[in-house]
């Protein structure tokens, strides 16, 4: 008896390590995932300082101008993807969306401002995730989703930009910001592009414009439908049986007989 004891506390030892274990990776995943969020947001920075250096070499003539065209067309590029990728999917989700001010807001801000909002709402989601007992759940998962369109469309062309500009002006001595902004780019896309795809493979089949909906504060689900309305107003006409009082069912039955 005595030894058996002694096994179940073993056993029951090794199951709370394993415990605190698991509790320990999940946290650190998730300060990971947080501390991940802010270097992007680092990364855009730096390629924007970036992008202005050419523009100052490329007006005195130091550079050719086609590093400014280039580092523009790259910052926008994931603006052109995410409004493409969103487009899409409130078309094939439209039932969803109650007004076309809805799609135009979600367009708007997921879109068109895509470079602005998704780094904050990734920090914002992350810290929430790290610091909260809720976490963040789906929007998560969908935020995920979108920086796809700013590790394909803008960490990895600048980061092959900023390579070939430092290799052929000079060197990594004469560029530390270039040089800095491409150690950003490389980590983000590495990284975050795993991240993302894995996200996108998980959610393909999951009805996205709810999460954007959800995340600019409009409640999950659209309003009934048409039919639903018809449904409800018929309902609501229809009187029900044995509403009557006992006194008037009994009345009733008399003078039916």
């Amino acid at each position: 008896k005595v030894c058996h004891g002694q096994e179940a506390g073993t056993a029951g030892e090794g199951l709370q390590t394993t415990h605190l274990q698991d509790m320990d990776l999940e946290y650190f995943k998730k300060l990971f995932a947080f501390l991940s969020s802010i270097w992007a947001l680092a990364d855009i920075v730096l390629d924007c300082v970036t992008v202005n250096k050419y523009h100052k070499e490329c007006m005195v003539g130091e550079i050719s101008c086609v590093y400014y065209g280039l580092g523009i067309l790259f910052m926008l590029l994931p603006v052109a993807f995410a409004s493409g990728y969103i487009g899409i999917i409130l078309v094939r989700e439209r039932n969803e969306i109650e007004s076309v001010y809805e799609y135009l807001l979600i367009m708007l801000v997921f879109g068109i401002f895509y470079l602005v909002v998704v780094p904050i709402v990734s920090i914002w989601f992350t810290a929430k995730d790290l610091f909260s007992d809720g976490g963040s759940g789906k929007d998560m998962e969908m935020i995920r989703v979108l920086k796809m369109f700013e590790h394909i469309g803008e960490a990895l062309p600048q980061l092959v930009l900023s390579s070939i500009f430092i290799t052929y002006n000079g060197g990594p001595a004469r560029h530390p910001i270039s040089v800095t902004s491409a150690f950003f780019s490389a980590n983000s896309f590495i990284y975050g592009f795993l991240i993302s795809v894995e996200a996108f493979r998980k959610n393909r089949k999951e009805k996205m414009a709810l999460h954007y909906r959800a995340t600019l504060g409009m409640p999950y689900g659209p309003s009934p439908t048409r039919e639903q309305n018809v449904v409800e107003m018929i309902a609501e006409t229809v009187p029900e049986n044995n509403d009557d009082p006992p006194e008037e069912q009994t009345k009733i039955k008399e003078e039916s007989g």
